[in-house]
């Protein structure tokens, strides 16, 4: 019904109506606007997801440290469990030092980094 007012119309109102039309027909369909947004979307909420449940498991490891490894111990027979102990506590020095000289090297190559920017400028 619409169409044929199109096709009979005429002056502006048929001006108007063609070009609404034209513009219409060269939108992208549902398929393109929905199908990218809801795999972003869906990428988006397992990283988010990710990094929530890496910083919490990291947050529980460092305050529950002595807890976690009396726990990974107790699991270990018994014959093995000093020896599991000092394993935790060796990993856990190791992460540690790991860490605290990533930290330090971020600051190391940040800090000279951001005053040569802001020197620049």
């Amino acid at each position: 019904m619409h169409g044929q007012n199109a096709r009979s119309s005429t002056g502006i109102q048929h001006d108007a109506l063609v070009w609404v039309d034209r513009y219409l027909r060269q939108l992208p369909s549902h398929r393109d606007v929905l199908y990218p947004v809801a795999s972003y979307g869906h990428v988006a909420t397992h990283a988010v997801v990710a990094t929530f449940f890496i910083l919490a498991a990291i947050w529980y490891w460092v305050s529950e440290r002595d807890r976690m490894i009396d726990l990974l111990t107790a699991i270990a027979p018994a014959s093995k469990r000093e020896k599991t102990r000092r394993t935790y506590l060796a990993i856990d020095a190791r992460l540690g030092a790991y860490t605290r000289l990533k930290f330090l090297m971020i600051f190391a190559v940040g800090a000279p980094s951001r005053l040569a920017s802001i020197w620049s400028a």
